[in-house]
């Protein structure tokens, strides 16, 4: 314990980081292959993010700026 929150160890994380992305089966995607490369770049960092989710959720991503399947800056702020 660290004050009054758990701190997690990075080590535990990363195994529940690869555990989710293996059960969501977005292992193999690429991470940079949601970025935004007219404007923001990859502000969303990570593109197994957002695939989870839309797993998770059962639904896709779709952004409101020309219809967009790959989040741009103020969602990615949300979304992070």
């Amino acid at each position: 314990m660290h004050g009054n929150k758990q701190v997690i160890p990075i080590p535990a994380i990363a195994i529940m980081t690869t555990l989710l992305y293996a059960w969501a089966g977005v292992e193999h995607i690429d991470p940079n292959s949601r970025a935004d490369n007219r404007y923001y770049g990859n502000v969303i960092g990570d593109a197994r993010k957002l695939a989870t989710l839309e797993c998770f959720l059962g639904e896709s991503y779709l952004g409101t700026w020309w219809l967009q399947n790959h989040p741009t800056k103020t969602p990615a702020i949300t979304l992070h």
